[in-house]
């Protein structure tokens, strides 16, 4: 069983409450897909709780507030997602969380680069001639990614994305603790290069 997209995700909430007996105002479905971050378990726990809380009817955002706990699921995979569709509000959002759940920076920064490497990897397929489905297959690409993979390479010409390795090699010594520096801050600014736009051609080296 597939899990529900990201944007599908307010649809399928705001189809459970009204199962529940709950009308959802404007926004209250976005403002728990924020907060559950794709667990649909915890969606439904939710929205049972508010049914548990509330009388059937309008529900508000403030409703939500003060009823709904933050239980979003942060992993490396959402976060690398994010960082690849553009979304860098989530992806800061992921990466605060995996921080405070103590997730190890070490590991954090294995996944970045992972997608680093293979993003690289299929640039330069490309850019050899190979069409962009078969250069994703080899790198392994699972097709339910390719379109993030595709979005990512869209903004990151190759000579970019060698650059952000770059930068990765140089966080990889600050997060074993091979040379000094806040490696929460460094990952921060590693993410940030990810999900932004490629820079000018001119400033590629800065």
């Amino acid at each position: 069983v597939w899990p529900v997209d990201r944007r599908k995700l307010p649809a399928w909430i705001t189809s459970r409450m009204h199962a529940s007996g709950l009308q959802p105002g404007r926004g209250v479905a976005d403002l728990i897909a924020d907060r559950v971050e794709g667990n649909l378990l915890a969606a439904d726990q939710e929205i049972q709780k508010l049914a548990l809380l509330m009388d059937p009817g309008p529900v508000e955002v403030d409703d939500v507030l003060q009823a709904v706990a933050d239980s979003a699921r942060y992993d490396l995979f959402q976060l690398v997602d994010a960082a690849c569709a553009g979304d860098s509000k989530r992806a800061f959002r992921i990466l605060g969380g995996l921080k405070t759940e103590g997730t190890t920076p070490v590991l954090v920064h294995w996944a970045l680069a992972r997608e680093l490497r293979a993003l690289a990897s299929v640039s330069w397929q490309i850019s050899r001639g190979m069409p962009a489905a078969n250069a994703m297959g080899k790198a392994k690409v699972w097709k339910s990614r390719q379109a993030l993979v595709r979005s990512a390479m869209a903004r990151h010409p190759l000579q970019n994305l060698h650059r952000l390795l770059k930068k990765a090699s140089a966080v990889e010594r600050v997060v074993k603790g091979a040379t000094p520096g806040d490696a929460w801050q460094d990952l921060t600014v590693l993410v940030t290069g990810l999900a932004g736009a490629s820079r000018p051609a001119g400033r590629a080296a800065a």
